[in-house]
């Protein structure tokens, strides 16, 4: 059975905001974990959507997902 066009759309949106180059140097990234990507040139350190959810929480506690996308840019 094949994805749907929602589905692929979900995973191309997905995809497209997870980094993939530095912000900095454009230089390549790893993961590190937990959301977290570091430059393998510069060491600057990316985050995406997983990592920005996260952070919120560990620094606001439990909150309704509208208030995290609100305020972390991350569609719900």
């Amino acid at each position: 059975m094949g994805k749907s066009a929602e589905q692929e759309k979900f995973v191309k949106d997905f995809l497209e905001r997870k980094p993939n180059r530095c912000s900095k140097c454009k230089g390549r990234i790893r993961y590190i974990g937990a959301g977290k990507y570091e430059c393998f040139d510069c060491g600057n350190e990316e985050i995406d959507d997983f990592g920005r959810v996260k952070d919120y929480i560990e620094e606001h506690g439990p909150t309704p997902a509208i208030i995290i996308s609100e305020n972390t840019g991350v569609p719900v």
